[in-house]
């Protein structure tokens, strides 16, 4: 379970009461980014951290389009994924974002809050709203013609720690499925459209996460 401030709980429920959106979207991947999600999909709200149970995700989702692999979910027993839980408007724009993926409906039983003593008030506040996830259209692993970039990964990566730390960072890296022996490293020239500003305050910490697991040679 991921750890947050009760702090920031407690305040990105109180934005999730007064949230008029009744469509709640689970980020899991670049959507984690405040800076991604800001800018290419103007989607503004703190950081409300929850798990997913019976979800896993790994990099399964190709993007024949980018010619690169994403991360996926699909539903699976016994396994649970970490995601944001944010405000959606499914606008073209966003549906262009997330072309690769069909919208699923979850059941808001599934929805767990890192700190147990607000679970009611989250599973009050979810009662009158839809809860979806984007699930991946095809599980196909990683090719050499199809590389997981590294843009992409550390754009995940830095709203990992922006939410929950460097602990954020190794629980995402140590519950992704189906990593490449080595990420695609195309941090000089970014091929991931819509990723993070690289000059980011953690991006140190991030790169050394990826280097200490064996995935990027810095």
């Amino acid at each position: 379970m991921i750890e947050v401030k009760e702090s920031e709980l407690a305040f990105a429920l109180k934005w999730l009461k007064n949230e008029p959106s009744s469509d709640l979207i689970l980020g899991y991947g670049s959507l984690l980014s405040d800076y991604s999600r800001n800018v290419y999909s103007d989607i503004q709200c703190p950081s409300l951290c929850v798990t997913v149970q019976g979800y896993a995700k790994g990099w399964v989702t190709r993007s024949e389009a980018e010619m690169q692999t994403y991360l996926g979910a699909w539903q699976q027993e016994n396994t649970q994924l970490d995601a944001h839980l944010l405000p959606v408007e499914f606008s073209a724009d966003f549906q262009k974002r997330e072309q690769d993926y069909e919208f699923v409906e979850v059941s808001k039983k599934a929805i767990r809050v890192c700190e147990p003593k607000f679970q009611a008030r989250l599973n009050t506040l979810l009662e009158p709203r839809r809860i979806w996830i984007c699930k991946s259209l095809a599980i196909q692993q990683v090719t050499p013609n199809y590389p997981v970039n590294a843009s992409y990964v550390v754009t995940c990566l830095l709203g990992c720690v922006e939410s929950g730390g460097i602990e954020y960072v190794k629980r995402f890296i140590e519950h992704t499925l189906y990593w490449p022996q080595e990420l695609n490293n195309d941090l000089h020239a970014p091929l991931y459209p819509r990723h993070a500003s690289f000059q980011h305050p953690h991006i140190n910490k991030v790169l050394a996460s990826l280097e200490h697991a064996g995935l990027l040679k810095i």
